[in-house]
């Protein structure tokens, strides 16, 4: 290979890597209106709703990261992971900006919903242990299993897998975002996902005085006499899932007699969150999305 097809495919190779990151200033706000609806705010990033200009419709959220906090490899991981997962119950992510003179990066992706399912707390609790109601549970349950199906089928571990990453869409399903923590990994490590899916049903039966932590497995362990109270065949769901933490073999539990799969998946079966989310009482508008990154427990 002679030195000037080197010096031209090395060319051709910095252009590409240009072009891949798109000017924040220049591209981002001449092709989004910045809207007054901010879905949240922190240390490393804001989350705000933004209407396209031109060529697109609808509404989008841009996550418009701190140049103080943030951290190119963190967010080039999380545009990686976030790609290539393919799935209805994850908001697509379409644009990527970077501003090299500000050194700021931000992220476009779909407009999933307002309220997180951290917000749906003291609601899901409600129907849960004082009526007794595990229906609304149920679907959260499988609502969940199906959004990591999708996930860990793209190869993708969240590893962030919390209420405040699970946002509520209008329709009433449960979209997962923030890939921020997320890694290609292999799929021997995504049952540490799976354990996420055990550990906020047992929060939502009951109103945990820190609603920021999970309960970990031993204390589900220590405590099935509660679960067994509420609901047998819930109680036995939270064993099956921490002895056998697996998607397939899950969503054959005896929980789900009966569960229209086909409507969730399709997203066209009468979602019980609508109704949750009227009744729940907001105090602060949440899509947290991205906001904080914590270290996976």
């Amino acid at each position: 290979m002679s030195h000037l097809t080197l010096f031209g495919l090395l060319i051709a190779a910095l252009i590409a890597a240009c072009t891949a990151y798109e000017h924040l200033e220049q591209s981002l706000w001449t092709r989004f209106n910045k809207t007054d609806l901010r879905l949240g705010a922190g240390h490393f990033a804001e989350v705000r709703v933004v209407e396209p200009l031109a060529h697109l419709s609808g509404q989008y959220v841009a996550k418009i990261y701190n140049r103080l906090y943030q951290d190119n490899k963190t967010v080039l991981n999380e545009i990686e992971c976030h790609r290539s997962v393919v799935s209805s119950f994850v908001p697509k992510l379409y644009y990527s900006f970077y501003d090299p003179v500000a050194d700021q990066w931000a992220l476009v992706m779909d407009y999933a919903g307002r309220y997180s399912m951290e917000k749906l707390q003291v609601e899901i609790t409600k129907r849960t242990f004082l009526n007794r109601d595990v229906s609304l549970l149920t679907f959260i349950i499988a609502n969940l299993l199906e959004g990591l199906r999708d996930i860990h089928r793209s190869n993708v571990l969240h590893r962030d897998f919390m209420p405040r990453n699970l946002v509520v869409s209008e329709s009433g399903f449960i979209h997962t975002v923030d890939f921020s923590n997320a890694l290609i990994g292999p799929a021997g490590n995504m049952k540490m996902d799976v354990c996420k899916v055990c550990r906020i049903a047992a929060r939502f039966m009951f109103d945990e005085p820190d609603r920021n932590v999970l309960p970990s497995v031993v204390n589900i362990r220590a405590h099935l006499d509660r679960w067994y109270f509420v609901s047998e065949r819930m109680n036995n769901f939270l064993v099956d899932c921490i002895e056998n933490p697996y998607i397939e073999h899950l969503q054959r539990n005896p929980l789900f007699d009966g569960f229209d799969w086909t409507g969730l998946r399709q997203q066209t079966m009468q979602s019980p969150l609508i109704e949750a989310v009227k009744n729940a009482e907001f105090t602060i508008p949440d899509l947290d999305a991205s906001l904080r990154m914590e270290s996976y427990d």
